[in-house]
């Protein structure tokens, strides 16, 4: 998603009220995730996947990630979920995207996510063998690295944690893997549900050096998506990482602290606002980018890189 920063569509925003923003809160640097590691017959492959994933990041010279539990909760379910319903899908059967998932579980981070299903073509008829016991976990490595778009995702350089959900199916003979790659270099404090004519603000504070906010995309998605109100199964394929109408809030609307590498910013919701879904995405760049963007007057999300999301509802 490359676009310039422009006016504001009145439909869903008024005005960034940078200006009138209050101080973000103090975030304690380092903090994480809070949520117990899941322990199931699963946990071991679940480490066999990092370690299979940090090779591969190892050989392109990439840091490493570290198996978050939140991440992982969010894989697990969505891993159950199909493997339940025999589907493969970026969305689960209520039509939630990936950032739509992990922030309904309380994710900031930015996601990308990996799915992958190995199912046998022949088997015996009404056998219940559980794909599981003959399976390797780095079967879906070596297939997710062999395709392009999910070794991207893999090879993201500014991933620092992964979600890894794992589900066998008997009935169908098959196995699911899902790795939800996800970014850790932002606190954010975003609000969760307002309504129409409502002033809210956005705070936060980065943790990674050498970089500060370059703007706020925030695009529209639908309350609900066309193929559930039909009745129809989730789509398979790639998923777009936000939706249509992109408001983008530039860096002079952000308020940038350089001493406590803190930003706010505000927003004021359009009083004829209609129900709606948005999906936010804070892109940061580096000081010289951001600093000639400023002096430019013209931002564009091809200078940055995603450090941090959240779905806000309209009511």
């Amino acid at each position: 998603m490359r676009q310039a920063a422009r006016a504001l569509l009145p439909s869903l925003l008024l005005a960034a009220l940078a200006c009138a923003a209050p101080p973000p809160p103090e975030v304690a640097s380092g903090s994480g995730v809070s949520t117990a590691p899941i322990r199931d017959r699963f946990a071991r492959a679940r480490v066999a996947m990092v370690a299979a994933v940090n090779a591969d990041r190892a050989r392109h010279g990439l840091s490493p990630v570290v198996l978050d539990s939140l991440a992982t909760a969010v894989a697990q379910a969505h891993a159950l979920e199909m493997a339940a319903e025999g589907w493969l899908s970026h969305y689960n059967a209520a039509g939630l995207a990936p950032y739509e998932r992990y922030a309904a579980a309380g994710g900031t981070g930015h996601v990308l996510e990996n799915v992958f299903r190995s199912q046998r073509r022949s088997r015996a008829e009404g056998s219940t063998d559980d794909p599981w016991e003959r399976f390797d976990i780095r079967t879906a490595q070596g297939w997710l690295m062999a395709s392009e778009g999910h070794r991207k995702a893999i090879l993201d350089p500014h991933r620092a944690r992964i979600g890894v959900g794992i589900a066998s199916d008997p009935v169908r003979g098959a196995v699911y893997v899902v790795q939800e790659l996800v970014t850790d270099a932002a606190d954010i404090d975003p609000p969760r549900r307002v309504v129409p004519g409502q002033e809210v603000f956005v705070t936060g504070s980065l943790r990674t050096s050498g970089a500060r906010p370059l703007m706020l995309v925030l695009s529209r998605e639908p309350v609900t998506r066309p193929w559930v109100t039909a009745g129809e199964g989730p789509p398979r394929g790639s998923y777009a990482d936000g939706g249509e109408e992109a408001v983008i809030i530039p860096p002079w609307a952000i308020r940038w602290n350089p001493d406590d590498r803190s930003f706010s910013l505000g927003l004021q919701m359009a009083r004829r606002a209609t129900a709606a879904r948005l999906y936010g995405i804070l892109y940061v760049a580096s000081d010289a980018t951001v600093r000639d963007a400023l002096s430019r007057l013209r931002a564009d999300t091809g200078a940055g890189w995603p450090a941090a999301a959240f779905v806000v509802e309209v009511l």
